[in-house]
């Protein structure tokens, strides 16, 4: 008879929603698909209930064309409507624009991404 004793952490006990790392965070069509992937979960990885995403300073750190970055913003989006899909996260954004009004969206668009300082759900 065999007799495991496992210990976690009492944080980690009493948290009341562990992050789910499903497949589709497991793979990837593109280097850009795989970092934007990274970020999110990041993001949605720590223990406060509000997510923030630095999309400004994420569009940022690559030197790449506009077409590129309108591409990498659609990226973003079907990224986050799949974990809206799959239930990891609530179609409940607030976009922090550049002047620093905030806008609550349910939907994101590469429209509102651009028009942003930041993103946080």
């Amino acid at each position: 008879m065999w007799i495991a004793t496992v210990a976690i952490g009492e944080q980690l006990y009493f948290y009341r929603y562990p992050f789910q790392f499903n497949n589709y965070f497991k793979t990837w069509k593109n280097k850009y698909q795989l970092l934007v992937k990274i970020q999110i979960i990041q993001v949605i990885s720590v223990t406060s209930l509000k997510k923030q995403f630095p999309v400004e300073e994420f569009l940022n750190q690559f030197n790449i064309s506009n077409n590129k970055q309108t591409q990498l913003k659609q990226i973003i989006i079907t990224v986050l409507d799949q974990a809206i899909n799959d239930r990891l996260i609530k179609p409940q954004f607030k976009i922090i624009q550049k002047d620093g009004s905030i806008t609550k969206i349910t939907k994101l668009t590469t429209q509102l991404i651009t028009k942003s300082y930041s993103s946080q759900g």
